[in-house]
């Protein structure tokens, strides 16, 4: 045991190294100096790869043995070194001997393990590649910077582009709203199950809310909704536009009348997948056409009369006359009175005539040197198409004779024609009344002419009134009783009593 130590610290039989340099102190120092710097040099190395590791994040484990199996192996190196620096004056000949056979194992693992590790070693790029590596990848990371740069440009672009288009498209809308706000349609959308999915420009006071998600049986009347229904699901199964006019009535309401036109949706596979309508108010239409109408009829209606008039004026014109001539010129002025009532009727759109007006248009061409010659009087009344008719002719008749016989042929005559209206069982009546004044004495006709028949009984018949033609000392008075207005049912049936 004790040799064993003997022989590890130096204390045997051996020489010291030194001995052998025979104690040359400047051989000794050089060989003592050089072993210890590169002692130094190899403890260092380690300490260096140490700090390296620990600096160095990220190394894999195979990098972390490598390093560690270098460091052993320099620092066995340089305990080699230290212990011939001991052995110059020590013998401790097997302490050395053990830590070269430790560097000698160490040395010969690190060799083994550079070996196998050759191949991967050599896959790692070397400083050129790298720097090609890096090189390339530059210019793909100046390309790609340069397509980001393209790209944002581009992004830019198309925002802008896309803001525009936003823009025409909500100036479109609002045109389109504007548009649709001041007429009279109706657009929507139904799918298969013809449930409303979406509505717009609905007629007051309707909403959408009453529409979206029902279908026209849950939201219309009942007879509207049995009418449309099979109409759409028609357009559904065809795949045909087609068109429909409908009124539709709410309650009180007298009815809407709708312009329906029906067409398929279909989707980007060419399915039909709902429909899309246009409903056009045409009420107004519906109400021109009934008003077109009522006028035909009534223009059919006054026609005729105006005919029966003519043919009876012409009929009568004709009777008692000595030639065509005489015939020709009574039956065209009477004409020519006719059409001047009619001249006020197209004024007013038949809604009838005042009588200061129908008195002027008769008399006014009696008038023209002096107008205070005629003196009209009574209350604002409209006289009915009709009435303005036969009134205009009797007004014909009576200035025709006045201008002749009567007042209005001297120089100082008058006439005042007034009327007032007076109730009546039926009514109210209308009395209107003719009267010459500062005439010649009137002499009496022994024959009864056309125009006492036309004032005496044709005009007062059509009228369903009365009519007196006075000869009084200063000129003619005429005097027409005709209804105004009569009730409905002048005389109710009495309420029965218990």
């Amino acid at each position: 045991m004790f040799s064993l130590i003997d022989s590890l610290v130096g204390e045997t039989a051996l020489l010291p190294h030194g001995q052998c340099l025979l104690w040359d102190t400047p051989l000794l120092a050089l060989h003592a100096v050089s072993d210890a710097l590169i002692a130094l040099a190899y403890f260092a190395i380690p300490l260096a790869i140490v700090i390296f590791v620990r600096r160095r994040p990220g190394l894999e484990p195979l990098h972390l043995a490598l390093a560690l199996l270098f460091a052993v192996f320099i620092v066995a190196c340089g305990l080699s070194h230290i212990s011939s620096v001991v052995t110059l004056w020590i013998p401790a000949y097997l302490t050395q001997g053990l830590i070269k056979a430790a560097t000698a194992v160490v040395s010969l693992v690190t060799a083994f393990v550079l070996f196998a590790l050759i191949p991967r070693l050599l896959a790692i790029p070397s400083p050129a590649e790298l720097r090609e590596a890096n090189r390339r990848l530059g210019q793909e990371a100046a390309l790609r910077q340069g397509m980001v740069e393209d790209l944002i440009v581009a992004r830019a672009d198309l925002e802008r582009r896309v803001e525009e288009r936003t823009r025409a498209a909500v100036k479109i809308m609002e045109n389109f709203e504007v548009t649709l706000r001041g007429s009279a349609v109706t657009i929507f959308q139904q799918d298969l199950d013809l449930r409303y999915t979406w509505i717009h420009n609905l007629r007051p006071p309707l909403v959408a809310s009453d529409y979206i998600g029902r279908t026209p049986r849950q939201a219309l009347p009942p007879e509207a909704a049995a009418v449309i229904e099979p109409f759409q699901r028609e357009v559904l199964r065809t795949g045909v536009k087609d068109r429909l006019i409908l009124a539709i009535s709410r309650g009180l309401d007298e009815g809407v009348w709708y312009d329906i036109q029906s067409e398929p949706l279909r989707d980007d596979a060419g399915v039909i997948s709902g429909l899309a309508s246009v409903a056009v108010d045409i009420t107004s239409q519906k109400a021109g056409e009934q008003q077109l109408r009522v006028l035909m009829r009534e223009l059919t209606h006054r026609s005729k009369n105006l005919l029966a008039v003519v043919q009876g004026i012409a009929r009568q014109s004709a009777a008692n006359v000595p030639d065509v001539k005489t015939f020709t010129e009574r039956f065209g002025a009477r004409l020519q009175a006719l059409g001047e009532s009619h001249d006020i009727l197209v004024s007013t759109d038949w809604r009838g005539a005042a009588i200061p007006d129908l008195a002027r248009a008769h008399l006014g061409h009696f008038l023209a040197v002096s107008k205070e010659r005629l003196t009209l009087r009574g209350p604002d009344i409209l006289l009915s198409p009709e009435a303005t008719q036969q009134i205009g002719l009797a007004l014909h008749e009576l200035s025709t004779n006045a201008a002749k016989y009567g007042a209005l042929s001297n120089d100082g005559g008058r006439v005042e024609i007034t009327w007032e209206t007076r109730p009546s069982p039926l009514g109210v009546d209308l009395v209107l009344i003719w009267r010459e004044i500062d005439g010649p004495p009137v002499v009496p006709s022994e024959r009864t002419g056309f125009g006492h028949i036309m004032v005496t009984y044709l005009v007062p018949r059509s009228l369903r009134g009365t009519a007196t033609l006075t000869p009084a000392a200063e000129g003619m008075l005429w005097t027409l009783t005709f209804p105004l207005f009569i009730r409905q049912n002048p005389h109710p049936p009495a309420t029965p009593t218990a």
